[in-house]
Order: structure tokens, then C-alpha cells, then sequence
């Protein structure tokens, strides 16, 4: 899936809301963890490495931020003589609400829509491979928490659920998931 011109309809939206004044703020962070897919499509790499991008933007006076984050994850492996390779990228749109319990401890909920990507081929000695890539749209809902330190850089964790049907290999099914991450990023 290119993504492209989806991030560039993302960023020209965005554009005009960027920090250009003191009474914006928001956060950008990287999350390293694993995302769980539905085990019976997905067997033997029903749980794969995943890597994301959260980031949120609001003005001082706004009680939500809006969050744009991309999610990538992917593995491959072997079971029953077929080796099948598999990813999935997620792009979710939504709001985000961030609760300041202390001056650093930042725990947060979100929801929105989520587009995500998906990709499977499958291989097996003597038989020519099969692959195949889809597309789907749904929703994603996640929080966590992280922790501010010097007013500056996060630190903490995110779970999040997303659900997107796709149809691969003449199968429909969803390539959403369970996904839980650290968190680590800046604060601005």
C-alpha cells in the first residue's frame, strides 16, 4: 500500500494547526513492541515486531489533541512446509485526551479511524509462491501513559486496538490487532 498521499493529505491538513504561537503544544513519540493478529489467518506470524510513530497537536485551550500515528509490523516464519511472510502498516486519525496527573506522569486514551495495509506470501518448496496486498479502513482505540521528564522527553508504554478487514489470499479477514509499545519521544 502507498501511503504517500495519504501522509501528504495528512500534513497539508496539518499544516495550519503546526505550533506557530506558545499556546500550542503536543507530543511526538517512536513506540518499539509487538502487535497480536488473529491467530487462525495469520499462523505461524500471528505475533510480529512492530515500530510506530504517535503524535498529537493541541492548542492550550482545546480540551483534545489530535493524533496522527503509523504503525508498521511484520514477520515471517515457517509451519506445515509452507513459509508465509506477512505485514501490515496502520495509519490512524482521531483525537487523544492527556490527563496531567502530576507536572510529569501523562496518562492518555484515544479513538479514531484507522487505514491499515496488509501484505501475506506464502511459499512452499516444489509449488510456485502466492502473495497478495489489500486495503481496509476501520477503527482503532489505545492508551497508556508516559512520563515527562524535564519538560521535555517521554518515556512509558502504549496498548492499543485497531480493526481493519482485508482480503488476502481469497481469505477475508481483520489485519487489525493488539498491540502494546514503549513509548519514547518528545514533548514540545
Amino acid at each position: 500500500m502507498d501511503l504517500r498521499p495519504l501522509l501528504l493529505a495528512a500534513a497539508l491538513i496539518a499544516a495550519p494547526l503546526l505550533p506557530a504561537h506558545a499556546d500550542w503544544d503536543g507530543d511526538l513519540n517512536v513506540v518499539l513492541g509487538a502487535k497480536r493478529l488473529d491467530s487462525d489467518p495469520w499462523k505461524p506470524i500471528d505475533s510480529q515486531p512492530s515500530f510506530g510513530l504517535m503524535s498529537d497537536l493541541r492548542r492550550d485551550d482545546w480540551p483534545l489533541n489530535l493524533a496522527l500515528d503509523v504503525y508498521y509490523s511484520g514477520d515471517n516464519g515457517t509451519a506445515n512446509g509452507i513459509t508465509r511472510d506477512g505485514s501490515t502498516t496502520e495509519v490512524n486519525l482521531g483525537i487523544r485526551k492527556i490527563f496531567r496527573v502530576t507536572q510529569a506522569m501523562r496518562p492518555f486514551i484515544g479513538v479514531g479511524s484507522s487505514f491499515v495495509g496488509a501484505h501475506l506470501k506464502d511459499s512452499s518448496a516444489g509449488q510456485p509462491s502466492r502473495s497478495d496486498s489489500d486495503t481496509g479502513a476501520g477503527v482503532w482505540i489505545g492508551g497508556g501513559i508516559y512520563w515527562t521528564l524535564a519538560d521535555a522527553l517521554n518515556v512509558g508504554f502504549n496498548l492499543k486496538y485497531s480493526s481493519a478487514k482485508v482480503t488476502l489470499l481469497d481469505e477475508r479477514f481483520d489485519a487489525g490487532g493488539k498491540m502494546f509499545g514503549t513509548v519514547i519521544g518528545l514533548s514540545f
